[in-house]
């Protein structure tokens, strides 16, 4: 498979979030105005798996072209010695930014488990889908893992662009420094996530990161 159709197919990927995200205020428009911001989660469940379904399809399409193919990418394979370190890694992160914030334990009161969890755990699942197991894992065939793995970071920190730039045209503002400073950290994440599946040649374990990343950082900061 030729390097600028995966580059061409990462950009589909920004885009088609740009179009889907809920930035637009589809939800409302959707579902309602439901209680306890129930419209928001249940577009945000349902966008995300939709985005998620091209990707999914390249995996498939293209099995025989990647470098860890569609049988053995969702096999639960864990390398456990970089696994638990990440694993521990990200939770000190987190009651580090927990003490730094509150000044001691402190857990979200305001977290809503019931629509928090499955939307991390749908967040972490199908960005790994598109980001490690189709991104990184096409360039992977076409170059070494380590710069296949900057490329694919690199389109994981434009995902998270279009939100910035639909809230500046709708209502004027751009915050430029939250911009800049997720995308060093979301940077620094995508390296990790494919460092992990560099690792267990499985999305499973980048996956779980993923998802405990998010989760444990609205948990303990909030």
């Amino acid at each position: 498979m030729k390097v600028k159709k995966i580059h061409l197919s990462m950009l589909l990927s920004v885009v088609l979030w740009a179009i889907v995200t809920d930035a637009w205020g589809y939800s409302s428009l959707l579902f309602g105005n439901m209680p306890d911001g129930w419209s928001g989660y249940i577009y945000g469940y349902l966008s995300r798996l939709v985005w998620a379904v091209p990707f999914i399809i390249f995996i498939f399409r293209y099995s025989a072209q990647i470098s860890v193919n569609s049988k053995e990418l969702f096999l639960h394979k864990i390398h456990w010695k970089s696994f638990l370190g990440f694993f521990f890694g990200i939770t000190a992160y987190a009651i580090a930014g927990m003490i730094l914030n509150h000044g001691g334990f402190w857990l979200n009161p305001d977290l809503n488990i019931l629509q928090e969890l499955p939307k991390f755990l749908i967040v972490g699942f199908v960005e790994e889908i598109v980001y490690r197991g189709w991104g990184m894992n096409a360039f992977a065939a076409c170059m070494k893992e380590k710069k296949a793995n900057i490329w694919a970071s690199l389109y994981f920190v434009l995902l998270h662009f279009p939100s910035y730039f639909i809230h500046w045209y709708l209502d004027g503002t751009l915050a430029l420094s939250a911009m800049l400073t997720q995308a060093v950290y979301v940077f620094v994440l995508g390296l990790v996530f494919g460092y992990l599946f560099r690792k267990s040649k499985s999305i499973l374990p980048a996956a779980v990161i993923h998802f405990w990343s998010d989760f444990s950082s609205i948990l303990f900061i909030g």
